[in-house]
């Protein structure tokens, strides 16, 4: 496995109910999580410059609460989510997004199996470039 997945793997450390993360190298470079609700997120990483870009397709379930140190902003593509936040509940369908501060908790509800984009900035060291 290379240096920038292995470093992926500490990305997530405040995500403690999280009891697998699986990592593969090559085209789209995937990251599967299952969390305790049997909830699975296989994501496509990679970074240009100072961006990081995600595609995300998300179980129903709850993906739990964490906090990050990049600025980031979701974009639903197909499905519904319901962002948990200090300040109250967000509800965000196809078209629609949402920035999250850094540092700022948040957890996620997928009301149904949704499609997401999420772009980070600054990209996080270690995920891999290209696409």
């Amino acid at each position: 496995m290379s240096d920038s997945l292995d470093r992926l793997k500490n990305l997530t450390p405040s995500l403690p109910s999280l009891p697998s993360m699986i990592l593969s190298e090559g085209r789209g470079h995937v990251i599967e999580y299952r969390t305790d609700d049997g909830v699975s997120v296989a994501v496509g990483l990679h970074k240009s410059g100072d961006v990081a870009v995600c595609r995300a397709v998300n179980s129903a379930g709850y993906f739990p609460e964490h906090s990050h140190q990049e600025h980031e902003t979701v974009v639903i593509v197909e499905g519904v989510a319901i962002y948990h936040l200090p300040d109250g509940d967000i509800e965000i369908g196809p078209g629609q997004s949402i920035y999250i501060a850094p540092d700022v908790p948040h957890s996620t509800t997928f009301v149904v199996t949704t499609r997401l984009i999420a772009i980070t900035v600054p990209a996080a060291e270690g995920f891999p470039d290209g696409g």
